[in-house]
Parts: C-alpha cells; structure tokens; sequence
C-alpha cells in the first residue's frame, strides 16, 4: 500500500490527546477512492496498530491476528469491515486495522477496535 504524505493529512493523533482533535481526513476529491467505494459524508479513518506481546514468533501472532480480521469480516458489510496490513520486519513488525467512517462515528470504531481479541498482540489506537 502506497503512503501519500502532505500537510494536511499526514499528521496522527493518539486517542490519548484531547478529543478536540479530528481524525485523519480523507479527500471526498480522491478521484481513485472515489471509483472504488462511496464515502460516507465527513469521512475518517480510524486505525489500530498491533504489535507482538508474547513469545510466539511475531509472524504467527501477526497472522493469526489477520486471519481474525480477514474471518470476522466475512459477514460485515464494506461499512463495518475492518482492513487489514501486516507488517513483518524483524522488530518493528505489526498488523495495521483500518476502518472507514464518518467524523461523527470515530467513537463506535475506536471501541471496536479495542474489543477485538487480538491475543499475543498490544494495541495502539490512533484515529
């Protein structure tokens, strides 16, 4: 997956700042994105990263983990799903979960995030 930085979109914000903060734009402009799915109205993403916790190779974990994301969302709609990227690089592997939202939904996603049973794995939730 291709990463796009520039001014407005690539600053982060931990859940742990205050909630003033807005998360993540999306461009509604994004021709690209646009053609492939429909935007609900003030879109967000929200996002976790998952890294090892436990003594089993962090492959295994970080595998585990998507196969979780790739089984629960079998049964969701495009809307409720949760994307999965994992990343495996010796000590800085992790499995990115992202959800598509609208800014008055961050919330709702942000607890579903941290309810998944990712076991062997700790999360950081950002929006």
């Amino acid at each position: 997956m291709a990463h796009k930085h520039d001014g407005h979109a690539s600053a982060h914000h931990s859940t742990t700042s205050s909630s003033s903060h807005l998360p993540s734009l999306l461009a509604p402009s994004d021709k690209l994105l646009a053609a492939v799915i429909t935007l609900p109205a003030d879109p967000r993403v929200v996002f976790a990263t998952y890294t090892p916790d436990s003594e089993i190779p962090s492959y295994e974990v970080l595998e585990r983990g998507r196969r979780h994301l790739v089984s629960r969302n079998r049964s969701l709609s495009f809307s409720d799903s949760i994307f999965p990227h994992t990343h495996v690089n010796g000590e800085s592997s992790a499995l990115h979960a992202f959800m598509l939202t609208s800014g008055d939904s961050t919330d709702p996603c942000l607890s579903t995030l941290r309810e998944l049973p990712m076991d062997g794995l700790k999360g950081n939730y950002q929006f």
